[in-house]
């Protein structure tokens, strides 16, 4: 869990400010869901991040 945090944390800063919103939605996902799925949602962020 802390791992896809961690993870999650260092994609939000390479995001610009109008994807914040975005990124708080995938966090609560995050931590909704199990490892498993996060795994799925930090390579959504990064593709979405660019």
């Amino acid at each position: 869990m802390s791992e896809g945090i961690s993870l999650w944390l260092f994609s939000t800063q390479q995001l610009s400010s109008h994807m914040i919103p975005q990124i708080v939605g995938c966090a609560v996902l995050v931590q909704t869901n199990r490892k498993d799925q996060t795994l799925l949602l930090v390579p959504w962020i990064l593709v979405h991040g660019d």
